[in-house]
């Protein structure tokens, strides 16, 4: 089946729009992923904080919280690493 008008020139519109920005595509990528990643990790930052002090937990529960915490506390480390986020 043949592709019709409107597919080639949906298709040529967006290769000349990668030939010609091909640096700001990647770079608002870049941004996008960055900011992504710094507000995912905020919000589950925050989450686990405020949960932490709302939830009834024994002992065991709460050593688990912690070390739970802990462990977020350590990625997002690696996150704003790998993304080049601000956390």
């Amino acid at each position: 089946m043949r592709p019709t008008i409107r597919e080639v020139f949906h298709e040529i519109k967006y290769w000349i729009a990668d030939k010609c920005f091909n640096y700001e595509l990647d770079e608002a990528f870049r941004h996008g992923m960055q900011e992504g990643a710094q507000y995912a990790t905020t919000w589950i930052t925050m989450r686990a904080e405020i949960n932490r002090d709302r939830i009834k937990m024994s002992k065991t529960q709460v050593a688990g919280y912690e070390k739970a915490l802990e462990v977020i506390k350590d990625e997002r480390k690696e996150i704003a690493l790998r993304t080049g986020a601000k956390l």
